[in-house]
């Protein structure tokens, strides 16, 4: 787990909390699915985080938890080392979860005397879901509810219990298992798959059974936040706890409007030769790798993970009239875009296109002593995804006097003081662009900074109600496309 402070949370802890609690949510254990999240990865249950970090808080002889209020503030990722800090009070303690990009969740557990009897266990037969409901923001009218029986796998527990020293803490087995529940609930029933953890209250029965084993619970949705894709639910487990729970509903992963795109390419000029989207599997790569098969060029859209999104791509431009060929690899690779090259050369005899939207997750990050050696990381991966197939595919460009265009990000106007990293990987690309423009006069090379767009690299709860489809952006990089060649330089 790590030192006395400090917490790290590997897969195989992630997983086996999945399988003490249930909560199945591909948020957590699919790499896939995450990709095409803004968090680029799976994402730590926020309840598993918030057992680590009470688990360091002491107990206290004849004192049970009698509430637990836990907030949610920043995603916890796999991997990297979080911690601890704990400030006991009269009534119990207050603990707060903080890594690189700042605080990811702050707990407080109240302590009353404990009851001198509890009552018996009670098991209750009935099956946990194995795979999480899909229901939108529109499905969470007030008022719909969700009942069923929970029972934490016995076995898991007691491996999940040693695994982060729960023994010995202020935290009863019950009050573990309705964090578990808790967990479970949300990510699994109400919301479902859409769910993002974001505040979660217990208040615990005080003659509670020493284990949750095997009660019935019922859920009800008490408010619905359309601005801020919020619900609020008030839930029961048994004669174990109240819960008190909101979640935000995340948007699922948007396919690419064809529609739209066929209207926004109608009256522009045909194409023919080849181009190359890197990045090309979602959001705006996929808009502008279906608007160029459309226009008739012969597109390769690249991608890493998102296995299931160029494959849907691939189905869109059928629907368009259109064909593309997907390439799976990192872009970040010289070998791989060395074959990416030597493939390209022998379907085609050069490169009219390069697009690069390529980028990797955009996480909040304040520059301080701590974050240096991430926010140099963030800024040469950026350079790395952009540059390498760009050095790669020069002499193609070059037989065909092709142009490149690079995504920079309208944001350097107005830079936010938790993207710094983002910013400068940014910048850094647009000097280079000026860099190769001069070093090679017959490739044009451009710039664009691209405005907020509604994306799934942005967390569509912090980005701007005004984020622009990027199909709709998309159609104005394709009018510059397919026009006139200009001078080299940022749009």
């Amino acid at each position: 787990m790590g030192g006395d402070r400090t917490l790290r949370f590997p897969a195989e802890l992630v997983e086996l909390f999945a399988r003490a609690g249930h909560d199945r949510n591909p948020l957590h254990l699919s790499p896939q699915y995450a990709r095409a999240t803004p968090y680029g990865e799976p994402v730590v249950h926020g309840a598993l985080a918030a057992l680590g970090a009470l688990a360091l808080v002491p107990a206290r002889p004849g004192m049970a938890v009698s509430r637990l209020e836990i907030t949610f503030t920043g995603p916890v990722l796999r991997d990297k080392v979080y911690e601890v800090d704990v400030a006991e009070t009269d009534d119990g303690a207050r603990v707060r979860l903080t890594g690189l990009y700042g605080t990811a969740l702050t707990a407080g557990a109240t302590l009353v005397a404990a009851p001198a009897v509890t009552m018996p266990r009670t098991l209750v037969d009935g099956e946990v879901r194995r795979t999480p409901r899909a229901l939108a923001l529109a499905d969470l009218d007030v008022g719909r509810s969700a009942i069923g029986t929970y029972r934490a796998d016995p076995a898991a527990l007691a491996a999940l219990a040693a695994r982060l020293r729960l023994a010995g803490g202020a935290l009863d087995r019950a009050a573990v298992e309705a964090v578990l529940w808790g967990s479970y609930l949300t990510g699994m029933e109400l919301p479902g798959r859409q769910a993002l953890l974001a505040r979660l209250r217990l208040d615990l029965d005080p003659d509670r059974p020493a284990s949750a084993d095997g009660f019935a619970y019922q859920a009800r949705v008490e408010r619905r936040d359309e601005r801020f894709r919020l619900v609020e639910i008030d839930a029961r487990l048994g004669t174990v706890a109240r819960a008190r729970i909101g979640a935000f509903v995340r948007e699922p992963a948007a396919e690419p409007d064809t529609t739209a795109i066929a209207e926004a390419v109608a009256g522009l000029p045909r194409l023919d030769g080849a181009a190359v989207v890197v990045g090309g599997s979602r959001g705006l790569g996929a808009a502008l790798a279906l608007g160029l098969a459309r226009l008739g060029a012969h597109v390769t859209a690249t991608y890493q993970v998102s296995q299931d999104r160029a494959e849907a791509l691939a189905r869109q431009a059928g629907e368009l009239g259109a064909a593309l060929t997907l390439a799976r690899g990192d872009a970040a690779d010289p070998d791989w875009c060395a074959r990416l090259a030597a493939d390209l050369a022998a379907r085609h005899d050069g490169l009219d296109t390069l697009v690069c939207c390529a980028v990797p997750p955009l996480r909040p990050m304040r520059l301080e002593a701590a974050t240096v050696e991430p926010f140099v990381d963030y800024t040469a991966v950026s350079l790395r995804l952009a540059l390498t197939p760009v050095v790669a595919l020069l002499p193609l460009l070059a037989r065909r006097r092709g142009t490149v265009l690079l995504l920079s990000s309208a944001a350097l106007d107005a830079l936010p003081v938790a993207w710094p990293h983002y910013g400068a990987a940014k910048s850094a690309l647009e000097s280079v662009c000026g860099v190769l423009a001069r070093a090679h006069p017959q490739v044009s090379f451009r710039t664009v900074r691209a405005p907020a767009l509604a994306t799934d690299l942005v967390d569509p709860l912090t980005r701007p109600g005004q984020a622009l489809a990027p199909e709709a952006f998309a159609a104005r990089l394709l009018v510059d496309i397919t026009g006139p060649v200009t001078p080299a330089g940022r749009r």
